[in-house]
């Protein structure tokens, strides 16, 4: 695993929130799924702003001592099981920040923010990592 050797980690949840997903898929579903596709862009936008903004926090952190910070890797990417959401969900209450994990290990509400500025892994689930999972 990438993260081998690895000194300290930082684990944090990103969402766009159920709102914009919701507002996604019934507009996906409706007679206007160009507007539902926008909304679920959008949201992506929103998660992978957060993740990159914390990340980049935390690098100025961590520079202060001259370390560097990896990329970020999150389950489902970077040939890490989607199952091992579970056990980063274990360092968070239930329902934490209104996100709670589904049986099939996807986050709800779901957007996906995986993808690095530096490092565009493959996600697990194919045709999938642009696209909210609301409607699974």
């Amino acid at each position: 695993m990438k993260l081998s050797g690895a000194e300290q980690l930082a684990i944090f949840i990103c969402t766009a929130g159920k709102t914009i997903c919701e507002k996604s898929k019934c507009l996906l579903q409706s007679d206007n799924p160009v507007l539902g596709y926008v909304f679920d862009v959008l949201g992506n936008v929103i998660t992978e702003a957060a993740a990159a903004k914390l990340h980049a926090c935390l690098q100025d952190d961590i520079g202060l001592n001259g370390e560097l910070l990896t990329n970020r890797y999150c389950p489902g990417t970077s040939q890490w099981s989607l199952t091992d959401q579970r056990k980063l969900f274990s360092f968070f209450p239930d329902n934490f920040c209104g996100v709670s994990l589904k049986p099939t290990f996807l986050m709800n509400p779901v957007k996906i923010g995986e993808r690095s500025d530096r490092d565009r892994e493959k996600c697990e689930i194919p045709g999938k990592c642009l696209h909210t999972l609301c409607q699974q």
